[in-house]
């Protein structure tokens, strides 16, 4: 048997952020909205149709960047621009969430 938490609203995520202790600088409002949004459209695609609520998990895979200059500086490091990942390198390595303004969630690897 597992239990579910059901989101009632599409700031469900956000406001449990606001209340975290360690977790409530890693995301902005839009980053938590579609995170929250990536994964109830992945459970309507899943056969079982269910994902459970579980925000410290989501705050561990994913992390929000304001744009891929400073996703490639922190996976690459500072200087090592050649080696950097174009948004469609990065696309066909993990999963991408595009926000407003160049912002990104990307899914850790």
């Amino acid at each position: 048997m597992s239990i579910v938490k059901t989101i009632t609203d599409d700031y469900y995520f956000w406001n449990w952020l606001k209340k975290s202790d360690s977790y409530s600088s890693n995301f902005t409002l839009d980053g938590a909205k579609a995170v929250q949004a990536y994964f109830e459209e992945f459970s309507e695609q899943t056969d079982e149709g269910v994902i459970e609520f579980d925000p410290i998990a989501w705050c561990v895979t994913f992390s929000e960047y304001d744009n891929l200059n400073e996703f490639n500086v922190q996976y690459w490091g500072e200087g090592k621009q050649p080696d950097a990942f174009t948004l469609e390198e990065l696309q066909n390595e993990t999963t991408v969430i595009e926000l407003e303004k160049g912002r990104l969630i990307v899914e850790d690897f």
